[in-house]
C-alpha cells in the first residue's frame, strides 16, 4: 500500500528559488518546513486504475488526519495547537507563493502513476473518444504521462515548453503552450478525484459530459485507518456532476483539496517537424498575428502549403521590427523515410537565458573588471555600467543581447527560399520527443519570468507599447508571443477567446548574484560603481515586468497575468480582470468542496494576496 513519511524541520525551496531568503550571497533562498510530508506510491498497480486511485486516496486521508491532529492537538515537537495552511507541492515550479508554507507541506511527486481508463466504467453518455481517456495521479509529471500515452499511440493536445510539471500543478495554474487552436492543459481534463479532508473525497465531472455513472462513483471507497473517530471507517465518494463547479475547480490554485487523480482525454500521437526560422518582423507581420492569419504567416516564412500546428515568436524588446525575429514552428511530418532527422528537443528562450546563469564570464575578465571599465567604457541604453556587465556575461557566445544569444544558440536559420519542412527541420518527433523535461535547463533560480495575456486583436498595439516602455533597460531579456484559444477554467488567466500571451524571460536576481559573488571573490577592493551596476542589472527584469504592466494600462489594453509567475499581481488587479460573479462562483465551489476548517488548510500566501480567500 502507498505510504507517507514525515521530515521535521526540513529545508525546502521552490524550483525557481523565489521562496525564502538567502543567508549569504553563496546560499540559495529557502524555507524551513516544520512538517514536510512525502508520498510513496510506487507499489500501486496502474493496470487496475480505480484500485490504484483508491489506494493513493487512502494515504491522503491519513495525511489530512495528521494535519488535523497538528491543528487540534499540536505537534510532537512541542508546538501548540494552531490554525495553519498546508501547501501541496508537485514540482514546485511556481514563481509565486502558491507553494511554500512553513508549518506543513506535502510533496506530491510520489503520487505518480497513469493508465488507460477502464472502458467498462465509462458512462454511456460520455461525449468524446473513450479510447483516448487516461487516468493519472495528480503528482504525475507530464513526461511520465507522455511516455505512457505515446507507447499507446496517444499524446498531449498541448503543453508548455517543458514536460517536467506535475499534472495537477500544470492544470491548476493554466499552463499553456502555443499549439494553434488549443487552450491550456486544463482543456484536456474530463474528471478529477479530489481528497478534501480526513473523512471526505469527491469525484468531480461535468454534468453535460459525465465520465462515470453515480453507481461507479459510489464504488470508489477509501479506507480510513488510525484516525480517531474515523478508525477503520470505509468512506464512500461524493459525486459532484456539475458544469459550473467543474469549470471553477479546473484552475484550483492549490485551494480545492488534493487532486489525487485526473482523467484526461488525449489525442492521437503524431510526428512534428520543428523549424527554427530567423526572419524579420514588421508592423504588417504583427497585424497578421493580431488577425490570427497564421496561413499568411506560413506563406511569409516560406512554408506555403504547410499548416502551422504550433507557432511561437520571440522578439528583441529593443528592436521588435528590426532585422531579426526568432520564429519557431511545428508542422506535421509527412515523409517518414525522407531523412533521419536528429531526435533533438526544441529551442527554449528560458533555457538559453539560463545557460548564462552568471557563470560564463572568463575569470581573468572578472578579476580585471574595474580596469576594463575604466579603459573601455561601454555605452548602453541608459546604464553603461550594467550594459557592460551584461556584455561580459554574453561574450562567450559572441552576442550583443540576450535575444541575440537565444537566436544564435537556438539554431535559427535565415531562410531565403521556400522551405521543405521534412528536410529543413532542425528536429522531428512526437510531442514527447521534441520537448525536454526541466525548466531553465536544470539551473534552478536562474530565470525571471512574467506572463501577460491579452486579446489577440491588440497584439500589434501591445508590442509597440511595451517595447517603447523598456527601451532604456539593459538587453537582458526577451519577449515571446504564444497563442491560446478558448482556454477552459473560470479563472484561466488566458481569459480571452483568442489570447496572445506575452512572456518576458530574462536573467534573475539570483543569476546576477552568482556573477557578483565571482567578482567579490576575484580579489582586490570592489569598485563601488561596479557593485551598484550589478544591483541595477539584477533588478532589470522586475523593472521590465512592471514597465510592461504600466504600458498596457496606459495604452488601455485589457490584460491578465499568470497566477504562478512574477510581476506583482495583486487583489486589485484580480478583481478588475474577472467578470462580476466569476470570483464569487470560484469561492462558492471551494465552499461546496471544503468545510470551513478545510478551507483554512487548503490555502497559500499567493491566493490570500490575490484576494481570492481570507488571510489565515
Amino acid at each position: 500500500m502507498p505510504s507517507k513519511s514525515l521530515h521535521m524541520f526540513a529545508a525546502w525551496s521552490n524550483y525557481n528559488l523565489t521562496a525564502g531568503d538567502p543567508r549569504s550571497p553563496y546560499d540559495t533562498p529557502g524555507l524551513t518546513i516544520e512538517n514536510l510530508f512525502s508520498l510513496h506510491c510506487s507499489d500501486v498497480n496502474p493496470s487496475q486504475p480505480m484500485e490504484a486511485m483508491a489506494a493513493t486516496g487512502t494515504v491522503l486521508l491519513s495525511y489530512l488526519a495528521a494535519l488535523e491532529r497538528l491543528r487540534t492537538q499540536g505537534s510532537p515537537a512541542g508546538f501548540p495547537p494552531r490554525e495553519f495552511s498546508a501547501a501541496t507541492v508537485g514540482q514546485g515550479w511556481s514563481f509565486a507563493p502558491l507553494v511554500g508554507t512553513q508549518v506543513a507541506q506535502l510533496l506530491a511527486s510520489g503520487l505518480s502513476w497513469c493508465s488507460a481508463l477502464d472502458l467498462q466504467v465509462i458512462a454511456d453518455d460520455f461525449c468524446g473518444d473513450r479510447s483516448k481517456l487516461m487516468i493519472a495521479g495528480g503528482g504525475t509529471r507530464l513526461r511520465e504521462l507522455v511516455n505512457v500515452a505515446e507507447n499507446a499511440g496517444l499524446s498531449l493536445p498541448t503543453g508548455g515548453t517543458h514536460l517536467g510539471q506535475s499534472l495537477a500543478g500544470g492544470i491548476g495554474t493554466g499552463t499553456h503552450g502555443s499549439r494553434l487552436g488549443q487552450g491550456g492543459l486544463q482543456n484536456m481534463v474530463r474528471a478529477m478525484h479530489i481528497v478534501t479532508g480526513p473523512n471526505s473525497h469527491v469525484w468531480l465531472q461535468r454534468s453535460s459530459n459525465p465520465v462515470l455513472t453515480d453507481a461507479e462513483i459510489a464504488k470508489i471507497v477509501l479506507q480510513a485507518s488510525g484516525q480517531g473517530n474515523a478508525r477503520g471507517q470505509s468512506i464512500s465518494c461524493t459525486a459532484i456532476s456539475d458544469d459550473g463547479h467543474f469549470d471553477n475547480a479546473l484552475i484550483h490554485l492549490g485551494a480545492m483539496g488534493i487532486v489525487n487523480a485526473v482523467v484526461v482525454e488525449l489525442v492521437e500521437a503524431t510526428r512534428f517537424n520543428v523549424i527554427a526560422i530567423d526572419c524579420p518582423v514588421t508592423s504588417e507581420w504583427l497585424t497578421l498575428v493580431s488577425q490570427s492569419q497564421f496561413g499568411a504567416i506560413a506563406d511569409a516564412l516560406g512554408l506555403t502549403g504547410h499548416e502551422l500546428k504550433f507557432y511561437e515568436l520571440t522578439i528583441d524588446p529593443h528592436a521588435p521590427c528590426g532585422t531579426h525575429g526568432a520564429h519557431l514552428v511545428y508542422t506535421d511530418r509527412t515523409a517518414e523515410k525522407l531523412i533521419d532527422l536528429p531526435q533533438e528537443t526544441r529551442p527554449v528562450p528560458a533555457d538559453a537565458i539560463c545557460s548564462l546563469a552568471g557563470l560564463n564570464a572568463p575569470t581573468e575578465s572578472i578579476t580585471n573588471l574595474s580596469a576594463k571599465f575604466k579603459a573601455n567604457p561601454l555605452g548602453g541604453p541608459s546604464d553603461p555600467v550594467a550594459a557592460q556587465l551584461l556584455q561580459l556575461l554574453l561574450q562567450s557566445s559572441n552576442s550583443s543581447s540576450v535575444f541575440d544569444h537565444y537566436r544564435k544558440g537556438g539554431r535559427f536559420t535565415q531562410f531565403g527560399r521556400p522551405i521543405n519542412p521534412d528536410i529543413d527541420a532542425i528536429a522531428s518527433g512526437t510531442w514527447g520527443a521534441i520537448h525536454s523535461d526541466e525548466i531553465t535547463g536544470g539551473v534552478p533560480g536562474a530565470l525571471y519570468n512574467a506572463s501577460f495575456a491579452i486579446d489577440r486583436t491588440n497584439t500589434a498595439k501591445a508590442v509597440a507599447a511595451i517595447t517603447a516602455a523598456v527601451s532604456q533597460l539593459a538587453p537582458s531579456f526577451v519577449f515571446t508571443l504564444r497563442f491560446v484559444d478558448n482556454a477552459a477554467g473560470a479563472l484561466a488567466f488566458t481569459r480571452f477567446a483568442q489570447s496572445t500571451v506575452i512572456e518576458i524571460d530574462g536573467l534573475s536576481p539570483l543569476a546576477i548574484a552568482l556573477f557578483k559573488a565571482q567578482y567579490l571573490a576575484s580579489g582586490g577592493d570592489p569598485d563601488p560603481e561596479i557593485l551598484a551596476g550589478f544591483d541595477r542589472l539584477s533588478g532589470t527584469l522586475e523593472r521590465g515586468a512592471l514597465a510592461v504592466r504600466a504600458a498596457l494600462d496606459a495604452a488601455q489594453i485589457d490584460f491578465s497575468m499568470h497566477w504562478a509567475k512574477l510581476g506583482k499581481l495583486d487583489a486589485a488587479k484580480v478583481a478588475a480582470d474577472y467578470r462580476a460573479g466569476q470570483i464569487t462562483a470560484w469561492q462558492n465551489t471551494r465552499a461546496h468542496l471544503l468545510t470551513p476548517a478545510q478551507r483554512g488548510v487548503f490555502s497559500n500566501p499567493a491566493i490570500e494576496h490575490y484576494g481570492l480567500v481570507p488571510t489565515t
